[in-house]
């Protein structure tokens, strides 16, 4: 591909992805490749999950990011309670960096 777009890998033709679906990623020429791709910031939940792509609708249409350091919402504080709930974290019951 040609365009404006700052590979990581300078010289690599990448394939282009037309669709994800479940765990699989496919591109313009139907080849099929697994998705296994993560790191701290994103997580593989699948492609194409309904109950996930409802989730995130909702959410985005009430508001899609307020910074932690400025505000909170109830998506954070539904979340964190769940989690706090079931983590092993420090008995104070508050989910904060060391």
């Amino acid at each position: 591909m040609s365009g404006k777009v700052f590979y990581r890998r300078l010289g690599h033709d990448y394939p282009t992805i037309a669709r994800g679906e479940g765990v699989y990623l496919y591109d313009t020429e139907g080849r099929r490749y697994l998705d296994a791709a993560g790191g701290a910031l994103v997580v593989n939940v699948g492609h194409g999950v309904t109950e996930v792509v409802e989730a995130l609708a909702s959410q985005a249409r009430r508001v899609a990011f307020a910074h932690g350091t400025q505000f909170t919402s109830e998506a954070l504080e539904t979340y964190a309670a769940a989690l706090g709930g079931v983590s092993p974290a420090p008995h104070s019951g508050h989910l904060r960096p060391p």
